[in-house]
């Protein structure tokens, strides 16, 4: 007889073999199967006599995080017998599905970790006369994304801070972070028939690769901050005044091993420049592939940010007032390798919003920088676009006294991904 025995806080917990007596298994087409939703343990008693067991675990999302153990008990099993475990994870962070040797406490073999994506995770797995042992498991990469809100399975901490605990398999880790990017400036508040410019986008942050090996995961436990994005500049409420400037984002860092890498060794880039009286430029980037931030529009539409090669781009200048009272569009944000350019907005209009990032072929393409504010005489100016993924916010636009200047976009938070071969 073959058994899926189940414990923990019992509700949301079922499991299978229709011949058994234990109350509540069901055995579906020879395929022993359980349906798990919070902390406990789920253990596989296998046939002396079956060659080659299957077994077929579903994680539901639960009520929160939850880590539920799969002993493969080793009681009557021959040398030579096979078992294949399928665990059906659910698109959310919650379960962390431990297979064990054994029980409950026993040899950790491997874990299936939620990282936010529905997928099936499959151990093979031989019986080697004393113990269980994996042979193969599949997929052979995983990826898992952290950033200021969210982390996979097992994570703890909060609002960016994080300590997480590699999957034992893991052989080495390819490592990618960015920091959050810079604020846009607003735009300057000023009287009629004077040159009153748009706030200058703020700049994309760096980011960084590395690829850790075996002697870097002699501890498996990883431990980071995730930068955020700098606010970008207030609208303007007074008349004749110059715009503010948008903050700085911050830095991300990684620690692994007792080794800690930043994205940057300063703050990650500068923020946008308020509008004031006269053209400007936009934010300098500090760093290999980020964006510069647009320049301001004094008498003219707000400049593009530069495009970056890989990493976050700025956000497009904001646009400004001349002295005959004309609005201005704001510029486009910065694009990105493989990625599109993000529109300014129209004479008085908000810019867009960065653009999302790409995932392609397993690598994470930083996002585009937020558009630029248009200007606006004798009536709200538009606000820039806000960032995303460590890019810059775009600047806002310049208004007439009596009305308010475009306030400066958000820069985009910052992540660090980790892509895990097993």
């Amino acid at each position: 007889m073959r058994n899926i025995e189940t414990s923990g806080s019992g509700a949301g917990v079922s499991a299978s073999n229709a011949t058994a007596s234990t109350p509540g298994l069901v055995r579906l087409s020879g395929v022993l199967t359980a349906t798990v939703s919070s902390a406990g343990d789920t253990t596989v008693t296998l046939d002396a006599v079956q060659p080659h067991e299957l077994v077929v675990v579903t994680a539901e999302t639960g009520a929160g995080g939850y880590v539920r153990n799969v002993p493969l008990e080793t009681t009557n099993v021959h040398a030579g017998a096979l078992a294949t475990v399928r665990v059906n994870l659910p698109a959310s962070n919650n379960p962390r599905v431990c297979l064990r040797n054994a029980t409950a406490g026993g040899t950790l073999l491997g874990e299936a970790i939620a990282n936010g994506i529905a997928r099936t995770v499959t151990f093979r797995c031989v019986y080697n006369g004393t113990a269980w042992e994996v042979i193969s498991r599949l997929p052979a990469v995983e990826h898992f994304d952290f950033t200021r809100t969210t982390a996979p399975a097992g994570t703890t901490g909060a609002t960016g801070t994080w300590t997480w605990t590699m999957p034992v398999e893991s052989r080495f880790v390819d490592a990618l972070w960015i920091g959050g990017g810079s604020g846009g400036g607003s735009g300057r508040r000023g009287a009629a028939g004077t040159n009153r410019s748009g706030g200058g986008g703020g700049a994309g942050s760096n980011f960084l690769e590395a690829r850790l090996t075996a002697p870097l995961l002699s501890s498996l436990t990883v431990s980071m901050v995730v930068g955020a994005g700098g606010a970008g500049g207030a609208a303007v409420a007074t008349d004749d005044t110059n715009g503010a400037s948008g903050a700085v984002g911050t830095s991300t860092s990684l620690t692994i091993g007792g080794i800690t890498m930043r994205s940057t060794s300063a703050p990650s880039s500068a923020g946008g420049g308020g509008g004031i009286t006269s053209a400007s430029a936009g934010a300098a980037a500090n760093g290999p592939g980020a964006g510069t931030g647009g320049a301001t529009g004094s008498s003219g539409t707000g400049g593009t940010a530069n495009a970056s090669w890989a990493g976050p781009s700025g956000g497009g200048g904001g646009g400004g007032l001349d002295t005959g009272n004309s609005p201005n569009g704001g510029g486009p944000g910065g694009s990105v390798i493989n990625n599109i350019s993000v529109a300014g907005g129209a004479a008085g209009a908000p810019g867009s919003a960065g653009s999302t990032p790409v995932y392609a072929l397993g690598a994470i393409t930083a996002g585009g920088g937020g558009g630029g504010g248009g200007g606006q005489n004798g009536g709200v100016a538009g606000a820039g676009g806000n960032g995303t993924l460590g890019s810059g916010g775009g600047g806002g636009g310049a208004s007439a006294n009596g009305t308010p200047s475009g306030a400066g976009g958000n820069g985009g938070d910052g992540i660090v991904r980790l892509t895990i071969s097993y």
